[in-house]
């Protein structure tokens, strides 16, 4: 369907025919399945743009409609902050979505008002977002569904133009979808030779106001915890005569991008976890050697008000003093080692631990519901879709050990030549 230079659907020119100016519009489907079409004539093109505008007003009243002029931006404003202001979303899942509205704001369609975009506005929109990736192309589709739906509800609109009836497909993107990496395992051999070493140079009281990042790293590649789980650790959480680590919170972004302790990703993200022989002398080396000597320690406040001392905590010189470690600060440490040893060219991020500790498992014989515990994924199916490579690359070998299995068994087949 055409545009009106204001946005409005229809179009408006002149009729050499019959010597007025004319304005076209939709006006519903045919049987068959054609567009049905409303003209109106005028002397100018200022009373053939009052008298669709008229037309407009009359059908949506035919229709039941409410007369608005609040956009897709307004719906998805309001409705990111009712969610939070009525809890059903945390601090960070709200400044995800802020982080996307923003994005989303950058498109022409989002200053349309609603009731006035078409067929053509959303195939545009839908076509420009295709250099982002599926990800993020699967949160701006959710993102305007919803507020569409929204406004069906509202009486705003007669029906979501993003209903699979009406054939407009989520596209897909002009990038590659980004394959899980993990580090081989002769890369692995190069980072623990100089972790370990790191962590015990490392000395709080001879330069109390230099970074370590080394034990977060070590911990991420030994236990699979996220960057933000290990950074919310407190020592009530640690019980190493047991050899365990309670996770419940994380170090997530918040409003205005500030950071603070809030619940884990998702609920099954609050686990317990074992400590192998690694990731405890980790800990036990940690909390012996460097936390012990720690000038000062964090106190901070969970968002349900929980008090915790932190075990791992940075100076930040344009504060100067001690607060949160980030994500993205070890990621940066990761990124400088990495540069430094000439892995990847440096093109890594401190993840990569987590889907290396998760490979070695596989690659270890783990089952995919044990992993899936010790990742804190939802369901196994998050595991199997996230890992799927690598189970397929262990076929062969647990076909193997099963074979052995049976052998050792006397359950193996004997037939004569």
């Amino acid at each position: 369907m055409a545009t009106r230079k204001n946005g409005k659907p229809g179009s408006i020119f002149y009729d050499k025919s019959k010597d007025k100016w004319r304005g076209k519009i939709s006006d519903g489907v045919q049987d068959d399945g054609t567009f049905k079409y409303k003209s109106v004539y005028g002397k100018s093109k200022a009373e053939v743009e009052r008298k669709l505008a008229e037309y407009e007003k009359e059908r949506a009243k035919r229709q039941g409609l409410i007369d608005s002029d609040e956009t897709l931006n307004d719906y998805i404003i309001r409705d990111n902050e009712l969610d939070f202001r009525k809890r059903l979303i945390k601090e960070s899942t709200y400044a995800r979505r802020v982080s996307n509205q923003k994005a989303f704001s950058k498109f022409s369609i989002s200053n349309i008002p609603i009731q006035n975009i078409n067929r053509q506005h959303i195939e545009t929109f839908l076509s420009e977002i295709t250099v982002y990736s599926n990800s993020v192309i699967q949160k701006m589709w959710q993102m305007v569904n919803k507020a569409f739906d929204k406004a069906v509800w509202d009486n705003v609109i007669a029906r979501n133009p993003l209903d699979p009836a009406g054939g407009i497909k989520m596209p897909k993107s002009q990038r590659a979808d980004k394959e899980v990496s993990a580090l081989t395992l002769e890369e692995e051999k190069q980072v623990i030779a100089v972790l370990p070493k790191e962590l015990k140079a490392y000395n709080p009281k001879e330069t109390p106001y230099k970074n370590c990042y080394a034990p977060q790293l070590l911990l991420e590649l030994y236990t699979g915890m996220r960057s933000g789980e290990i950074n919310a650790l407190s020592l009530s959480d640690i019980d190493l005569e047991n050899h365990k680590i309670d996770v419940r919170y994380t170090v997530a972004r918040g409003k205005d991008y500030r950071s603070y302790i809030g619940p884990t990703k998702t609920k099954a993200g609050s686990r317990t976890i074992l400590l192998d022989d690694n990731a405890y002398m980790v800990l036990r080396y940690y909390l012996e050697h460097i936390y012990k000597k720690k000038k000062e320690r964090l106190l901070v406040e969970t968002s349900n008000g929980e008090k915790r001392c932190l075990l791992f905590s940075a100076y930040n010189s344009s504060l100067k003093q001690y607060d949160y470690v980030t994500s993205n600060q070890c990621n940066e440490a990761f990124k400088r080692l990495c540069k430094k040893l000439g892995i990847q060219d440096g093109k890594v991020n401190a993840h990569m631990l987590r889907h290396t500790f998760a490979t070695r498992c596989i690659e270890g014989g783990m089952q995919a519901h044990v992993l899936q515990k010790l990742l804190g994924h939802t369901d196994i199916g998050v595991t199997m879709n996230t890992y799927c490579e690598v189970f397929d690359e262990q076929k062969e070998k647990g076909l193997k050990q099963a074979q052995e299995y049976l052998n050792a068994n006397s359950l193996g087949l004997e037939l004569e030549k």
